[in-house]
């Protein structure tokens, strides 16, 4: 394993028998940044919960967020996953509030965050299962680009230090892309790593989009 990769699991394994719980739970979001985390969390050896909380989810999300969690369960007894919709109950809480808060986009975007928080606390506890965050050190610890009460509301981070290529060049590492996320072709710190999979899947993976703030190319 990877030395990196091997630190920050054998800490999550330390971490999780200091404070005396089963594992761990993560919500899977179809990003990397969630994929490396519940991976890292697998290679643990212990009880690891992957959970998709859509909330009117994109289709290409929810298809990454499944195709990551079924290699996952596949390859780890430790591993189990569940989807919970969390649709519904987002709508009944917009119509249950006043209409001017239930408009603010902002307000809203948090309180999808703070919706699949609770749903984590919920199914960890009733688990004895730590909740892992899924922030980097650039957007959650450098800009702060979370939720607090949200996404932010977490049990422990193990990627907190890298920054967004380290969890590139890690999950490149680790994962096993072509389930994970579409098998991506990345262009990272002017290395390149291409698709080695079929001409047929070659031929799939040549629309990209650009990520500007880190300089990736990604086949989606």
């Amino acid at each position: 394993m990877n030395l990196l990769a091997e630190y920050i699991v054998d800490w999550l394994r330390d971490y999780a028998h200091k404070a005396k719980q089963d594992g761990f739970i993560v919500g899977i979001s179809g990003g990397v940044d969630s994929a490396l985390t519940s991976t890292l969390c697998a290679k643990s050896g212990m009880k690891t919960i992957l959970v998709s909380m859509p909330i009117h989810q994109h289709p290409d999300q929810l298809k990454r967020a499944h195709d990551h969690m079924h290699w996952l369960t596949d390859t780890y007894s430790n591993v189990s996953s569940v989807e919970v919709d969390l649709t519904d109950s987002f709508e009944s809480l917009r119509r249950a509030i006043p209409s001017e808060v239930s408009n603010h986009e902002l307000s809203m975007a948090n309180t999808r965050a703070r919706l699949r928080m609770t749903t984590l606390y919920a199914i960890g506890q009733t688990n004895t299962c730590l909740v892992a965050g899924t922030g980097n050190k650039i957007e959650d610890f450098g800009v702060g680009f979370y939720t607090k009460y949200g996404d932010g509301g977490v049990d422990l981070s193990p990627i907190a230090d890298l920054t967004k290529s380290e969890v590139w060049a890690l999950a490149i590492t680790l994962i096993r892309i072509h389930e994970a996320l579409c098998r991506l072709r990345i262009v990272l710190t002017g290395a390149t790593h291409r698709c080695t999979n079929s001409s047929a899947h070659k031929s799939r993976c040549t629309r990209v989009v650009r990520l500007r703030t880190h300089g990736l190319l990604l086949c989606k």
